[in-house]
């Protein structure tokens, strides 16, 4: 699942200076966006507990998977299962490691401030 095209400046959106948004437009923009994210929580939940080897494969994946919270998990699970180490592109360069070749972006709920994170990345 791809959520850049949701974002101001996100993929088919050109950044210009005259694109300021409202403070009520700007809430709506996120209210939409997290609403979309959680909907997305939620499907890939129902797909994972429809029966017992979808909820095996998930909880395998879970055990391998670095520490994250539940949501981000199934959002992870969902846009790529064999993901095992996610982290933002800022922990990445503080390491001074860089993801894969080839790896993108993933998607990921920020609970504390109920935003989107598109800077995760997977594999090392």
């Amino acid at each position: 699942m791809d959520l850049t095209n949701m974002i101001p400046g996100g993929a088919g959106e050109e950044k210009t200076p005259q694109q300021q948004l409202s403070k009520e437009e700007y809430a709506a923009m996120k209210k939409q966006q997290r609403e979309e994210v959680w909907a997305e929580v939620d499907a890939q939940a129902q797909a994972v507990f429809q029966n017992g080897d979808s909820l095996k494969g998930f909880l395998d994946f879970m055990a391998q998977c670095n520490t994250q919270k539940t949501p981000n998990l199934l959002l992870i699970y969902g846009q790529n299962p064999e993901a095992t180490v996610v982290k933002s592109y800022d922990y990445w360069k503080k390491e001074h490691r860089s993801p894969k070749s080839g790896v993108c972006a993933i998607s990921l709920t920020s609970l504390k401030r109920s935003s989107i994170c598109l800077y995760g990345q997977y594999g090392i």
